[in-house]
């Protein structure tokens, strides 16, 4: 099973999160969707955070340094993708919205989006999203 992390980022008054609209790559269950920033745990990353670190500074440009604070939150699995490690991250600003190295575009959305437009996300991302921003739980789902 392929394994993955995701950063979710809070604005600084946490009452948005910056989501990528992912054109790349064209796996069906993400393309097209909003999504956190992240991708796939290689072989050669020490440690699930130090994927993480690799995939913001790829994508996003960011040391991790950057962020106030990132808390992991759990992890979910989904049929025929695998296992997401999901993190939190607080930023003291707001990034560019725009276009992302070949990744989509980012925008910053009300925090509450995924409730009432459930069609922009993966099929069971508004589930766990709800506990992600209204709870303190750790979140451990499987969707297959």
């Amino acid at each position: 099973m392929n394994e993955y992390v995701v950063l979710y980022i809070l604005s600084p008054d946490e009452d948005e999160v910056y989501y990528l609209r992912k054109n790349k790559p064209k796996v069906e269950l993400i393309h097209n969707k909003l999504v956190g920033f992240g991708g796939k745990i290689e072989k050669t990353d020490k440690s699930k955070f130090q994927a993480l670190k690799r995939e913001i500074k790829e994508e996003l440009d960011l040391d991790t340094d950057e962020f106030s604070r990132i808390d992991y939150r759990g992890y979910f699995s989904e049929e025929g993708f695998g296992k997401v490690y999901v993190y939190l991250g607080y930023l003291d600003y707001k990034l560019d919205e725009g276009h992302i190295k070949g990744e989509g575009e980012a925008k910053y959305y009300p925090i509450d989006y995924y409730k009432k437009n459930k069609t922009d996300f993966a099929k069971d991302d508004p589930i766990f999203l709800e506990e992600l921003f209204t709870t303190d739980n750790l979140i451990e789902y499987d969707f297959r």
